[in-house]
């Protein structure tokens, strides 16, 4: 009886083993992103029926890659009014390489997402953000995405 609780203890101990393992590697986590990235006015094209669409000279987007498991970003200098468009402030991100989405979670506000319309990411790449059906200012009641081409900027600092 001795050697079968002795056998047992061993199958039970090694069956835990098995079955808990090693954690799966993140399809993410070799996903590093440490960088700057601006934009011009001659690379933003505004949702459709809109005729103003600010001064975006001096936008800027930081993505930071602070540990495997926390992104930090950072945006600053929207223009005027499209506060909605591009929300400044500072919070964490996630990417998924399988949809091409950003999401952005910000300290304070409500989630918001960008999607990645090129191959290039991280280097030169084009998003598109579409706004909430909630958004208000000068860009309420537009439904069709804005572009950015966005610029690496990480030698300028």
């Amino acid at each position: 009886m001795k050697n079968l609780k002795a056998t047992l203890l061993v199958i039970v101990i090694t069956a835990l083993v098995f079955c808990t393992g090693c954690p799966e590697a993140d399809a993410d986590a070799d996903f590093e992103v440490t960088g700057f990235w601006k934009t011009e006015n001659s690379l933003v094209q505004p949702s459709a029926g809109l005729t103003e669409k600010g001064d975006w000279t001096e936008f800027r987007l930081d993505l930071q890659s602070e540990s495997d498991l926390l992104y930090a970003y950072s945006i600053t200098n929207v223009p005027d009014g499209f506060n909605a468009l591009w929300p400044e402030g500072e919070g964490t991100y996630d990417y998924d390489p399988t949809t091409m989405i950003i999401t952005f979670t910000p300290a304070t506000g409500s989630e918001f997402e960008a999607t990645v319309t090129d191959s290039d990411f991280p280097n030169d790449f084009t998003v598109q953000r579409k706004l909430s059906a909630n958004s208000g200012g000068r860009t309420s009641g537009l439904k069709d995405p804005w572009i950015f081409k966005l610029i690496d900027a990480s030698s300028d600092d």
